[in-house]
């Protein structure tokens, strides 16, 4: 959004169109990616809500959430040809959600530096905080201008914008309700980045003198944590830059950059498909994604199909099992078409087959159910601690597909895990074939 001064020759017409051609659907690419960060978010919290229980990726949710309305917002400032209450409220929609963006942005950096720099594990007390501080702060800079009249149908750009032709006083309000804040809160983000790095690269120094052979698992380290805490200052750098020039360049030469102006349009217009780049690439969802994947082939493809083939037969129906059939039904496609490759698939059935140890002969069982013990916390590295079938009481295990030859108490001796997790996944098998023989032991490879 560019502002034109009375001095300023208007742009032609034909240069207008071709603004809102390439600005309209790099809009609605941009809605797309971030409903469709939503719905992963969604995802992720209905299946694994524990490895995305985490401050920043809720802000980050928030993020997406308020692009979905400022790519809405922006596509109706700049098709609207005459002037009215819409045309100003989009204009405030703009404004609003570009700070509520750009402060989530700069609370996402605030998380990270009490992190990091501060040393404060635990900062879900604060939340409330980043939230409520974005939302009332973006308010009271994008009310006034709404308010006061100066937001309307612009003449000279032939859209949505600043109603104000004077020039000393159009750079005041753009400057004073806009372009200062947006700065302000990129400047932090980079502060944050700074002192993240330099917190990071001490202690890494600290660390070499005493454990060389760490140096590779630090340095990875290392950089997972810039590349998190650094791209998100960089979004509001990109999207807003080349407005902040055009304004700059129109208000000292008198002229317009039609260059700036179109990059200043694809820019603002691109803001949802970078956030959602930035989320996809975030450490804490490609180290979730692994294990929702497997979650999902289980539950919507090697337990949908088995609960099938039984309802097939009259044995039960699909939705003693799912509450919402023709959902799982569509999920089921989704998996097998787009998720499940041979190469998953071959992984699956090796890693989730249970062997029965008889007489060093081993006998294929196929799952059925998946539940998630829960243990106290322990710190990596200590001593393994067996999770015994019959110590806990696993969430979720009615079946309603048994048959009357199935044994429902299949044993497991013990479950042992090195990992730090609080959660482990466990997998219930019935076998197919296979006899008890004495004090046979029945162990299941995860």
């Amino acid at each position: 959004m560019i502002e034109l001064h009375n001095e300023v020759e208007k742009i032609s017409v034909q240069q207008s169109q071709t603004l809102i051609d390439v600005a309209v659907p790099l809009n609605l690419i941009s809605m797309f990616f971030s409903l469709s960060v939503v719905l992963i978010f969604i995802i992720f919290h209905s299946f694994k809500s524990h490895l995305v229980n985490r401050v920043s990726l809720r802000l980050t949710f928030a993020v997406a959430v308020v692009d979905l309305f400022y790519s809405g917002f922006q596509i109706v400032s700049d098709i609207s040809q005459e002037s009215g209450l819409l045309c100003a409220l989009s204009v405030w929609g703009h404004i609003q959600t570009t700070h509520l963006s750009t402060f989530l942005t700069a609370m996402i950096a605030f998380n990270l530096q009490v992190i990091f720099v501060h040393g404060k594990r635990q900062t879900q007390a604060y939340e409330k905080y980043y939230f409520s501080v974005a939302g009332l702060l973006s308010l009271a800079i994008s009310l006034p201008p709404l308010l006061g009249g100066r937001l309307g149908h612009d003449l000279y750009q032939e859209s949505c914008w600043y109603n104000i032709y004077d020039a000393s006083e159009r750079m005041l309000w753009t400057w004073v309700t806009l372009y200062f804040w947006t700065m302000l809160g990129v400047f932090y983000c980079c502060i944050v980045v700074l002192l993240v790095v330099i917190k990071i690269a001490r202690e890494r120094r600290n660390r070499r003198k005493f454990f060389t052979s760490d140096s590779i698992t630090i340095e990875s380290t290392m950089n997972k944590v810039v590349r998190r805490v650094i791209l998100y200052p960089i979004i509001p750098i990109l999207t807003q830059s080349f407005n902040l020039i055009s304004e700059l360049d129109i208000y000292l030469n008198k002229r317009i950059n039609y260059t700036f102006l179109l990059l200043s349009f694809i820019g603002t217009s691109s803001q949802g498909i970078l956030n959602a780049i930035v989320f996809l690439v975030d450490p804490a969802i490609q180290n979730a994604w692994p294990d929702l994947k497997d979650d999902l082939i289980f539950h919507y493809h090697i337990r949908y199909e088995k609960l099938r083939s039984y309802s097939d037969n009259g044995e039960c129906s699909l939705e003693d099992d799912y509450k919402y059939p023709k959902l799982a039904s569509i999920l089921n496609f989704v998996v097998r078409k787009i998720l499940l490759s041979r190469k998953d698939a071959a992984r699956l059935l090796q890693s989730d087959q249970c062997y029965a140890a008889i007489n060093l002969r081993y006998s294929i069982v196929e799952p059925l159910e998946k539940a998630i013990l829960h243990r106290p916390n322990r710190q990596a590295g200590q001593a393994s601690s067996p999770i015994r079938y019959y110590e806990q009481d696993p969430k979720s295990l009615t079946f309603h597909c048994h048959k009357p030859s199935l044994d429902e108490g299949f044993p497991f001796s013990s479950i042992d895990s090195t990992q730090a997790e609080e959660n482990v996944s466990v997998y219930f098998y019935q076998a197919t074939k296979y006899q008890t023989i004495g004090d046979s032991q029945y162990i299941c490879y995860m």
